[in-house]
């Protein structure tokens, strides 16, 4: 028996790159599928809120939050450097929106990316890929024992 799962993840070329396999056939599994739903990562950061997604891409701060809905999987996640979080004349902007905001004739008022490298030295905490916590009993048994 199959089983379809939707998997949330924005149109990155990371993400296109690392999901290929998985939403397009090339990995023979006759007990999953994988039914892609692809969005910003703020629209898939709400979309778990709502618990719409089962396995999802998602913002290390939405994950903060979700603790009891969503269990972070031990691989996918995302560390970088210079891409962090901006704060502009109308809030915080993540990921694709970084790369666009002065064609949208916002201005860049602080870098949280770049404060958080000087502060710590280390690279930004982006985000990982979770699966919906109660999926486990009703997945099919995907191991031998």
């Amino acid at each position: 028996m199959t089983k379809m799962l939707s998997l949330g993840y924005s149109t990155c070329p990371n993400d296109t790159f690392i999901f290929h396999a998985m939403t397009h056939g090339c990995v023979a599994d006759d007990l999953l599928r994988f039914q892609p739903v692809l969005e910003d990562v703020e629209t898939l950061n709400q979309k778990a809120r709502s618990r719409i997604l089962d396995i999802t891409k998602l913002s290390f701060a939405a994950i903060g939050h979700l603790p009891e809905t969503y269990g972070l999987l031990r691989s996918g996640a995302a560390l970088g450097r210079g891409c962090g979080p901006l704060v502009v004349d109308y809030g915080v902007i993540i990921h694709e929106g970084r790369f666009t905001f002065g064609s949208h004739g916002l201005v860049d008022l602080l870098d949280l990316g770049q404060w958080w490298e000087d502060e710590t030295g280390l690279p930004i905490p982006l985000g990982g890929i979770a699966i919906r916590r109660d999926l486990g009993h009703r997945l099919p048994k995907l191991w031998k024992k």
